[in-house]
């Protein structure tokens, strides 16, 4: 009997983890496998010369238009040099599931089926 990640995922939907935390809080988001590896990728698109802060114009098109058509305005993927990665995060917990308590995130995953593939931990600031 198969009971490795490759049986769940027949059954299951793959989601990764976003875990952020500082200034006293803790945001907990569960993003799509294109998104995170979004998130993760080191290149720097949309970035001209030595600019500090810039569009990212390298956000998956389910970014680009949830950003677009966000309940309280639209953004703006902007990114800055010290910090894309954690910046992409940041974007990412305003346009996907996102939870203040790792009971509430840990019931979502359940209720939904889901299963969660890897973690990524940064910053809130």
């Amino acid at each position: 009997m198969n009971v490795g990640i490759e049986h769940l995922l027949d059954t299951k939907p793959a989601v990764y983890r976003l875990v952020m935390t500082g200034q006293g809080d803790t945001y907990i988001s569960f993003v799509p496998k294109d998104v995170y590896d979004w998130i993760l990728m080191d290149e720097t698109p949309g970035r001209e010369g030595d600019a500090s802060r810039w569009i990212d114009t390298g956000a998956p098109q389910s970014v680009v238009d949830k950003a677009a058509s966000h309940k309280d305005g639209p953004f703006d993927l902007s990114v800055t040099i010290g910090s894309y990665w954690n910046d992409r995060a940041i974007h990412a917990a305003e346009l996907f599931p996102s939870f203040f308590d790792h009971d509430e995130a840990d019931a979502y995953v359940r209720e939904n089926g889901l299963i969660v593939m890897e973690t990524w931990e940064g910053y809130i600031y």
